[in-house]
Order: structure tokens, then C-alpha cells, then sequence
């Protein structure tokens, strides 16, 4: 890419940042190839530096606000974790998707069912967002690194709890 426009100096620094492609990288890494819009701003890019990324190919928007760093190929738990990061702090994959997760033998959905606050916005692609006015830290597992809902929290074991056969004990 030598002469491109990305090697040119932009008011006095250079565009490429080897320790910033760094540090994104190895963010990326540790959650499953995707980043929020938030960390970027937090590394310091401005909002038309991640422009400049995405049209050089660097990054590539899977959600609003949520990229994929170095290629969109994401693999379950990258596209669960973009999801999570669409959806705010605090969000967390829950019933039928956390049933995948813990691996109890339910079929995935087209769409990933995500718990967030209620303040959190309804328009994702891909994205079946259920308000959590009650989730609390405890209600909440990392599992390969990804907020998952627990098993208490999960409907069909509630209800099991709830009607205990006739005779039985809940367990």
C-alpha cells in the first residue's frame, strides 16, 4: 500500500497506528473478532477514523455501532458477542440462545435472543431484545467469554420448579 492514502500523514500523524491496529486486535481476540463503536472512541479513533477502517477494509459493521475486525466472517459465538455488544452493557444471551450456549440440545433460531436494560433500543437486525427490569450480576455467566443468562434464569427450568410433579419434590 505504499503511496496509498492510508501511509500519508493527516494533520500531522500518520493514519496507520501499528500499536493502536494492535491493541484492537487483541481486544478483538478476546471477544470473538468484534468490537463496539464505544472502544474504539475509548483507543481514541474518531468517528471518521473508524469510517476510514471500514472503507479501507479493516472493519466491517455487523450491527449498528459493532464491527468485525479484519474480515465479517464470524464464527456462533462471534455473532452472539456482536449481538451482546449491540445491545449495550450489561446485555447478555438468554433463553433459547443461552440453551445453545449451555448446550442442553435446542436448534439455533435465525435471530439471538439478547437480555438488556429497558432502555436499550428494539431496532437490530438479527437481534430478538427481551428487558430485563430484574437481572442482577449473579443471574449472569461467562461462558467462552460470553455474558450468558444462567440456568435459573432459563423459562423452561423455571417452570419446572414451579409444578413439580405430583408426589415429587422441586429440586
Amino acid at each position: 500500500m505504499e503511496g496509498s492514502s492510508l501511509n500519508r500523514p493527516r494533520g500531522g500523524r500518520n493514519v496507520e497506528d501499528p500499536p493502536l491496529d494492535r491493541a484492537i486486535a487483541e481486544l478483538a481476540a478476546g471477544q470473538h473478532g468484534v468490537v463496539a463503536l464505544r472502544q474504539l472512541v475509548e483507543f481514541g479513533l474518531s468517528a471518521s477514523a473508524v469510517r476510514n477502517r471500514v472503507a479501507a477494509g479493516r472493519l466491517h459493521r455487523i450491527h449498528r455501532g459493532v464491527y468485525a475486525v479484519g474480515h465479517a466472517l464470524l464464527t456462533r459465538d462471534g455473532r452472539f458477542m456482536a449481538a451482546i455488544l449491540a445491545c449495550g452493557a450489561g446485555a447478555a444471551i438468554c433463553y433459547r440462545t443461552a440453551a445453545v450456549k449451555w448446550s442442553l440440545g435446542m436448534p439455533m433460531r435465525r435471530w439471538i435472543d439478547v437480555t438488556a436494560g429497558a432502555s436499550t433500543r428494539r431496532d437490530r437486525a438479527g437481534i430478538c431484545l427481551h428487558s430485563a427490569h430484574s437481572l442482577v450480576p449473579r443471574d449472569v455467566i461467562l461462558i467462552d467469554s460470553i455474558p450468558t443468562t444462567t440456568l435459573a434464569r432459563h423459562p423452561a427450568r423455571r417452570r419446572r420448579g414451579r409444578h413439580p410433579p405430583r408426589g415429587g419434590a422441586r429440586v
